[in-house]
């Protein structure tokens, strides 16, 4: 079974964030998955987000919904209708 651990790599050495790999010996092989920048996986986080908050801006200002009385109910009718796959009734 795969295992992941944090580490900070440090030029050729490795720095372990929190736990240490317990049964680590010299010569085992190991997968390194360098991961992106915390700051530009935000900026691309937070541009999806006002991406988003914008189209639901558009989408509210359609009123595309506002024939419905009852949501919760409609929502209750809506997903009574479905079946599941793989499911008998």
């Amino acid at each position: 079974m795969l295992q992941t651990y944090k580490a900070r790599l440090h030029g050729t050495q490795i720095e372990w964030l929190g736990e240490i790999p317990s049964e680590l010996h010299d010569g085992q092989n190991v997968h390194i998955t360098l991961l992106e920048e915390s700051s530009t996986l935000m900026q691309q986080t937070d541009s999806k987000g006002k991406k988003m908050a914008h189209i639901l801006k558009e989408l509210a200002s359609l009123n595309t919904v506002s024939s419905i009385e009852d949501p919760m109910s409609w929502q209750r009718e809506i997903r009574a209708d479905k079946s599941l796959a793989d499911r008998e009734d």
